[in-house]
């Protein structure tokens, strides 16, 4: 596990996903990021790449070819190279091998960047082309934050503020796990979402094209708030268990799951990513802990 800090927050990331495992206060003490338990949810912050969300029946055809692949592809099962860190960085990546060949049949690199600044932790992602023909994919981000932040509170003291007022619909999922291309009317004229025990009744929340730059967590019963702001991605997810788990993930996605109907190819997906030899693409999310006793 590697641990980055400052007077304001201390990361710990496992190489294995580059996934981050915890977010911590130095001011508090408070743990804001789910802890992996397994009764809910195993993961906490996976990165999802060479795809976002599900292809139909797990399997996807490039020039004829079938592979197979899980939900959200490889990134979050294997381990990635450890690149070294700074007093406020650290940084991994993961590069195509005989591994992601036998499943995906492009060359890349994918970079994982973690840096801490104050009392902001910025994520950057980073997708490289080292092949020599066009490379497809998506990409996106995972976390899952704790709700409640205190063990006296409930996951329904607490709403989603978004920066900007929204009206958008969203894409219903399917159940078995793709999307639908009519989309449902969701917000309107709205700056708070409140969180209530059957809003992921049917799955995730699927956003494309908010208005906002950045949603909070906040709970109506302390003062302690969590932002999390998000840049350049087309879509955006919002899910929870529908059994009530105590967290909730706030997903900035540049990609999606297949829609219900699509049986192409996978370089004729619905917003799929073309990088060309050499090119690269960089998108980048942060994570702002507000806390009453501290001074920023």
């Amino acid at each position: 596990m590697r641990i980055l800090e400052n007077n304001f927050l201390k990361i710990s990331v496992d190489e294995h996903g580059a996934e981050l495992h915890s977010l911590r206060s130095k001011i508090s003490g408070n743990e804001y990021l789910w802890s992996g338990d397994a009764a809910y949810w195993k993961y906490h912050a996976p990165f999802l790449f060479p795809f976002v969300g599900r292809c139909r029946d797990n399997t996807f055809r490039i020039a004829g070819k079938t592979y197979e692949l899980p939900q959200h592809g490889f990134a979050r099962l294997l381990d990635f190279e450890y690149l070294g860190s700074a007093t406020d960085s650290m940084c991994f990546v993961l590069r195509s091998s005989g591994k992601t060949r036998s499943v995906y049949p492009y060359e890349f690199s994918f970079c994982i960047d973690y840096l801490l600044q104050k009392n902001t932790l910025t994520i950057s992602m980073t997708a490289k082309n080292t092949d020599n023909q066009p490379i497809y994919f998506s990409f996106g981000a995972h976390p899952a934050f704790r709700c409640p932040f205190n063990d006296h509170e409930e996951f329904t003291d607490y709403y989603l503020e978004f920066s900007t007022r929204e009206t958008a619909d969203i894409y219903p999922v399917t159940r078995d796990g793709c999307l639908q291309r009519s989309k449902k009317k969701f917000l309107k004229d709205a700056v708070i979402l409140p969180l209530t025990t059957d809003l992921f009744e049917k799955d995730a929340l699927v956003f494309d094209d908010l208005l906002s730059s950045s949603i909070t967590l906040r709970s109506r019963k302390n003062s302690n708030a969590l932002i999390f702001g998000f840049h350049n991605f087309p879509y955006f997810g919002i899910w929870s268990p529908s059994k009530g788990a105590p967290f909730i993930c706030l997903e900035p996605w540049f990609g999606h799951a297949d829609f219900e109907d699509f049986t192409g190819d996978f370089r004729d997906k619905d917003d799929i990513i073309k990088l060309f030899p050499a090119q690269e693409i960089t998108r980048s999310f942060s994570i702002s802990i507000e806390e009453p006793s501290q001074t920023v």
